[in-house]
């Protein structure tokens, strides 16, 4: 097998991989009996038949990261001649365009003969309503299980622009169904013992690879060698900037609302697409522009004084970003103190978290335990920032155990307070 430059070439990682291709092969043999059976059924003139992937390779630094590797995915499409006028290209041809998971409805009503509703965001690649090409696709990173990211990226037929919104956190941080897979746990002991290179610990290290990630995906083509900072693509860099920015505006994104936000937003008789259009209650630009500040070690100050803003979304943003920003943050420590008894309570969770990453505070320990509230989003976001900070989350263990026992659980809860037991009684 080829060994990508961003895993190390162990016997565990060609393992794997070679496993992986046999998964690959079986699968074929399985489409195989599918078209077979459609065959035998009289069917296979008069079926239109899409093959995809849910998502990009299955392996760490694939699946739930935005790069290539986890984003990229087959695309074939049979169409029988019967129906070859909906066809975009003749048999056997390869399309060169951009296309996301968004374009399938309306590829499909198009295909029908119906037009693309004004609410989807797709746009048709095949059928009597066809569009153009697109010129960007975009993807989205956020919570997964207990592991909590927010990324966005945006990308075009050349260049792969990320931002990462929790730099601070690595994307190999511990989770518990990943972390059963023999192929992460040997980068995990690799990383731990010093032995990959930068190109691995831009998946392994200890934060993500930078706040801000571009790449040349036609001269990088698994994206290792990140040009942000090169006078050479500062052009391209802010191309892709603008262009990811109006891509949130436009479509009202609802990742930089809070879980509780969007957990309750029913409580008003809404759905939270109902809420991130309310411009009065969600301002994006504002809160986009706080957002923006994490990683930022020069808005510190800005960010201490953004804690005390009326509207909870820039709040927690403020302190999510001096939360990421460590040792940096220590300059504000008592405005983060003080945040720590703000009514929303993302915004106490992130406050405590960044408390505790500069100092023992029993009082932040106690916020995050009292967060363990059983059906509450924000539950979860207070147990993995225990988890995280491991020996320093000891003395909430019995509020831990307390809340693995409680009846009705979230799982991903109960996964990072495990882990967190675990972890701790390891080191008794």
């Amino acid at each position: 097998v080829l060994v990508p430059p961003y895993y190390p070439d162990t016997p565990v990682i060609r393992r794997t991989l070679a496993h992986y291709h046999d998964m690959v092969t079986r699968l074929d043999g399985q489409v195989a009996d599918v078209l077979s059976q459609l065959d035998a059924d009289g069917a296979a003139e008069d079926t239109i038949v899409f093959f995809y992937a849910d998502h990009g390779t299955g392996l760490p630094r694939g699946k739930r990261t935005l790069y290539d590797s986890g984003l990229l995915v087959p695309l074939i499409v049979y169409v029988p001649p019967k129906f070859k006028s909906l066809a975009p290209a003749k048999p056997g041809a390869a399309l060169d365009r951009l296309v996301s998971f968004v374009d399938f409805d309306p590829t499909v009503l198009s295909l029908a003969g119906i037009d693309t509703p004004p609410q989807m965001q797709g746009q048709a690649f095949m059928g009597p309503h066809e569009r153009p090409a697109r010129r960007f696709v975009v993807g989205c990173r956020d919570r997964i299980a207990e592991e909590v990211h927010m990324s966005r990226c945006i990308r075009d037929k050349r260049w792969l622009y990320i931002r990462n919104y929790n730099p601070h956190v690595s994307w190999n941080a511990p989770e518990h169904y990943s972390d059963q897979a023999p192929m992460r746990r040997e980068i995990a002991r690799l990383a731990r013992e010093g032995k990959l290179n930068a190109d691995q610990l831009g998946y392994a290290g200890p934060t993500k690879a930078a706040v801000e990630e571009l790449y040349d995906v036609q001269a990088d083509p698994h994206s290792v060698r990140n040009l942000v900072g090169e006078p050479a693509h500062a052009n391209d860099l802010e191309r892709m900037r603008n262009a990811m920015r109006e891509w949130m505006l436009r479509t009202r994104d609802s990742g930089f609302l809070s879980e509780e936000d969007l957990q309750h937003a029913d409580k008003s008789g809404r759905t939270p697409w109902q809420l991130a259009q309310d411009e009065k209650a969600y301002p994006l630009e504002r809160v986009l522009e706080v957002a923006e500040l994490v990683g930022r070690p020069e808005a510190v100050e800005r960010q201490a004084r953004l804690l005390g803003d009326e509207l909870g979304a820039v709040r927690m943003w403020a302190a999510r970003g001096l939360e990421s920003a460590g040792e940096k943050a220590r300059p504000v420590l008592a405005e983060l103190k003080r945040a720590m008894d703000d009514g929303q309570p993302s915004v106490r969770i992130a406050a405590a978290g960044a408390v505790l990453r500069l100092s023992d505070d029993a009082k932040a320990v106690r916020v995050l335990a009292e967060a363990l509230v059983p059906d509450e989003s924000y539950a979860i976001y207070a147990a993995r920032t225990l988890e995280l900070l491991g020996e320093k989350a000891r003395p909430a263990l019995p509020a831990v155990r307390k809340a693995l026992q409680a009846k009705k659980q979230d799982r991903y809860l109960d996964y990072g307070l495990l882990d967190l037991v675990a972890e701790l009684d390891k080191k008794k």
